[in-house]
């Protein structure tokens, strides 16, 4: 489950998928088995065409007859196998695909539009009910508009339930819609294949392959991590189920509810109103100059000492009742919003990482190399966020204190880390800009700084990981 391939650049997906929450962020962290294979369109049409020859060569039937029984079977070839040799024409009778042309009098004219035959020129399937080609053409267009079910689509007769094959498809449609026809029948092929899905990722159109077991997470070449059993985006080191009750619970309970983490909070000693536009918790009230912490409003210097942000209280889970359950969540909550809004905060910051490195590229003569941590910083921060902010999803649904207290211990590490990164990488850095050292010490010391900082973040991510899936593992 906890696999990733690494991407090649360090790109940001665009602020819309920041603020859904999505998967946009570089994971260099972990090692790479690679249980997936990333396969483009062109390379799956392939393979649907090698299993509909499969099917024509084994039970010497045409590409259509071969496309519509892979369809009525869900493209499993082995069970239409195993099946076909049993009672080929019960099969076909509930495929809708007849062995043999059926003659009918086609009469004068067309149901469709009554005109007679003999202006226009008729037309069948196999079930031998004809129409003039314009309105076949006319219904063949309005089905592909209806979407991917159209693969399926039916002669137009009353009760009639032979299926329309390709190649009728393709001689009635004009090729923009053929090709419409072609991409439904792809998804089709991916959608029923249990190793294949489509990657969830903005405009992606890679098709990802499983090698072994689905509860992976797969790195995209579009650079969307996903959990390829559910599809949906990463959310180690929660499961699949905790993760979908959990957005459930969201819904449900409505985000302008009371026990949502509000963007304004008050100073913890002089009461007046804050609000954190950064992603940093460090907070300085303006009015008092108190430092605390903006997650749990502790004072700061004593607060990170010990970081216990993450540390909840235990009496929570001694006995069952509503008001404990939603205490608890109330508290993972808070934690989880506030990840999720950093997170959510990274593209503005990039932006301004990336006019910081024009400046000093530009003016200061820095090379462009010598700016690179900066981004990388950023990547491995949103990396790690996103797995604390999971954790706390997984913390919700642990079943006692002990087990609550242990990931607390496993988190406590990382998540202070990212705060002195957080605090780092925002740091003002008009001073370096303004310097007048031209050899740019200041600057030059600010990066080992923050590098040696993110590679801390580094080792503790990497150990957060590990410790969840050695101390958790049957809940994994």
């Amino acid at each position: 489950m906890f696999d990733e391939e690494k991407n090649e650049d360090n790109d940001f997906g665009s602020d819309a998928e920041w603020d859904q929450g999505g998967g946009y962020y570089e994971s260099p962290m972990l090692d790479n088995t690679k249980p997936f294979v990333i396969l483009t369109t062109n390379e799956v049409e392939d393979r649907l065409k090698a299993v509909t020859q499969n099917c024509t060569d084994l039970f010497n039937i045409s590409i259509d007859d071969a496309t519509l029984l892979l369809l009525y079977y869900k493209w499993n070839f082995d069970k239409l196998e195993m099946e076909w040799f049993t009672d080929q024409s019960k099969i076909r009778l509930n495929a809708g695909i007849p062995a043999e042309r059926i003659k009918r009098d086609m009469g004068k004219g067309c149901p469709i539009c009554f005109n007679n035959f003999t202006d226009r020129t008729p037309e069948s399937l196999k079930c031998g009910h004809c129409f003039c080609l314009d309105c076949w053409k006319k219904r063949l267009e309005s089905v592909i508009a209806t979407g991917p079910l159209s693969v399926t689509s039916e002669c137009p007769s009353e009760k009639c339930k032979v299926k329309v094959p390709p190649s009728f498809f393709k001689n009635c449609l004009v090729a923009l819609s053929f090709n419409k026809f072609q991409k439904y029948l792809l998804e089709s092929f991916v959608n029923n294949t249990k190793k294949l899905r489509w990657c969830p990722g903005l405009n992606c159109n890679y098709i990802v392959e499983v090698l072994g077991s689905p509860k992976i997470d797969v790195n995209c070449k579009c650079k969307f991590i996903f959990c390829f059993n559910c599809g949906n985006e990463s959310h180690i080191p929660a499961t699949c189920e905790m993760f979908a009750k959990w957005n459930d619970r969201i819904k449900s309970e409505g985000e302008d509810n009371a026990w949502i983490a509000h963007n304004t909070k008050a100073c913890p000693k002089c009461k007046v109103l804050t609000q954190k536009d950064t992603g940093c918790n460090h907070m300085t009230c303006t009015q008092c100059t108190q430092e605390y912490c903006w997650v749990c409003l502790e004072e700061w210097e004593t607060h990170i000492k010990d970081y216990g942000c993450n540390k909840i209280n235990k009496d929570l889970f001694k006995a069952e009742g509503a008001k404990n359950d939603t205490l608890r969540f109330v508290f993972y909550y808070a934690r989880y919003a506030n990840h999720l809004q950093v997170i959510n905060q990274a593209p503005g910051l990039k932006d301004q990482l990336n006019v910081f490195t024009d400046v000093m590229t530009q003016s200061r003569d820095v090379e462009l190399a010598d700016t690179v941590f900066l981004i990388d910083s950023l990547n491995t921060l949103v990396n790690a966020r996103k797995a604390l902010k999971n954790s706390y999803v997984f913390a919700y649904y642990l079943k006692n204190a002990q087990e609550a207290q242990l990931l607390e211990f496993t988190q406590k590490d990382l998540e202070m880390n990212c705060e002195f990164c957080q605090e780092l990488l925002e740091r003002d850095k008009t001073p370096f800009v303004n310097s007048t050292d031209s050899t740019n010490q200041s600057f030059f010391s600010y990066k080992t700084e923050l590098a040696n900082r993110t590679n801390v973040v580094q080792k503790f991510y990497k150990s957060f990981i590990k410790g969840i899936t050695e101390k958790f593992a049957e809940l994994i």
